[in-house]
């Protein structure tokens, strides 16, 4: 294939950008990334008239009522260009979801909102990007949504905001957890809520990942609540399991999430500028995916405080790795909280939480038992890390204690819990 200049152009700015910010590794994996789209480009714009003829349909093809089809409708998996895989905990949970209902016979297919159309396979599953609305409208995404899977024998909705205007259809909606308490949140009118309540009526039943959300709507009806049914999230089991460490040593400190201001990035890097200085005997491992702007901000932290602190991206299936070589792990979430999967898969894996109590974590972590939970600010997390770094006995205490309670959260309970809720929906 014959690059143009202009693309080779484009190429050589983009590895210097990402050379300048995140290093060479970071810039390699940059430059990687844009020739492989650039390769799905140029194949997509040479295709002949035979292939042309094979493609997929712009958007999926309608299906009888006696469909064995179920869609599972999302508002990302992809980013809404289909060039971007997301790799949070809404996306796996999404992806182990598809592969329990292939399981047991069904079809599932994930649509999710898009720029412009687009058809991807993950992992042996279709992913249709499919043009509902240029902002996060739940109604009017919803509404499009009805059209599309009204012939699927049921519908997914994840989150469960999708299934605002699906009445009529069987629909089960998710709340992965309450992401309207930020920083900016104060008492709204109940209007403000009016999609949320009417995908409530609409699903046959709504699956809660916390009790955060099934509390907060009881405030405001408690008999639309009794529809909610407590499933947390998860680990794998054959993937996620406890191994030896010394604690008494060096002690690598894993934040394993996207690097976002939710996910509370930025207190930690506030919090990591006194540590580090105070502490010799720590390093920080941030694994997560990170913006334009933010890989700005992380990879000048990265490159002051190198090589004590690293940055890293992993596959999902990968991320057994990264927990078995830590000793404390961060879940400093400042808001939009469920129960976390790093949460749950750190725990197995034989390490000390520190978690703030929003949204879901208190349902995963007891005080002072598995973990410390503290108030979302830098300051709270130096004091808890500064408490297990002294008492090295109550973190190893505390890590083995969470492994102890994990057992509560195992992958092959979620998919029973699930499968209960399935044939319950399917036969109604």
């Amino acid at each position: 294939m014959i690059i143009k200049l202009k693309r080779v152009l484009t190429l050589v700015k983009k590895f210097w950008t990402a050379l300048k910010y995140g290093g060479w590794n970071y810039a390699i994996k940059k430059a990687k990334n844009y020739v492989e789209l650039d390769i799905t480009r140029f194949r997509s714009r040479t295709l002949t008239k035979t292939q042309e003829i094979q493609r997929p349909p712009i958007y999926p093809t309608k299906v009888s009522e006696a469909s064995d089809v179920v869609d599972i409708i999302n508002i990302n998996f992809y980013d809404w260009n289909g060039e971007i895989l997301y790799k949070g905990g809404a996306e796996r949970y999404v992806y182990d979801l598809a592969c329990l209902l292939k399981e047991n016979g069904w079809r599932p297919r994930i649509l999710q909102n898009a720029n412009k159309p687009f058809t991807k396979e993950f992992k042996g599953f279709p992913v249709w990007g499919i043009p509902l609305a240029d902002t996060r409208k739940f109604e009017v995404m919803s509404e499009k949504y009805r059209e599309i899977c009204a012939g699927s024998h049921f519908v997914i909705a994840s989150p469960l905001d999708l299934a605002c205007k699906l009445g009529g259809l069987r629909v089960i909606g998710i709340n992965h957890g309450i992401y309207w308490d930020g920083p900016k949140a104060m008492v709204k009118p109940l209007e403000e809520y009016k999609h949320l309540f009417d995908a409530v009526r609409a699903a046959q039943v709504v699956v809660a990942v916390d009790t955060n959300f099934i509390n907060w709507l009881r405030t405001y009806d408690y008999q639309l609540a009794l529809k909610a049914v407590y499933i947390p999230n998860y680990f794998d089991e054959s993937r996620f399991f406890p191994v030896n460490k010394d604690f008494s040593g060096k002690i690598r400190i894993l934040y394993p999430r996207r690097l976002y201001e939710p996910r509370g990035i930025f207190i930690t890097l506030e919090a990591f500028k006194i540590l580090l200085e105070k502490y010799p005997d720590i390093e920080l491992h941030l694994v997560g995916q990170a913006n334009e702007t933010d890989t700005k901000i992380v990879s000048q932290f990265v490159k002051e405080h190198a090589p004590r602190v690293m940055w890293e991206e992993f596959d999902m299936e990968d991320m057994d790795k990264v927990y078995r070589l830590s000793h404390i792990v961060l879940i400093p979430t400042l808001y939009a909280e469920g129960t976390s999967l790093s949460c749950l898969e750190a725990m197995a894996t034989n390490n000390a939480i520190i978690a703030t109590h929003v949204g879901g974590l208190p349902n995963l972590v007891i005080n002072g038992y598995n973990g410390i939970l503290i108030s979302p600010t830098a300051q709270s997390l130096i004091t808890a890390v500064e408490t297990l770094l002294n008492d090295r006995q109550q973190m190893a205490n505390m890590a083995n204690n969470g492994v102890l309670l994990s057992t509560a959260f195992k992958k092959q309970r979620w998919q029973q819990q699930w499968q209960n809720i399935i044939e319950q929906v399917a036969k109604a």
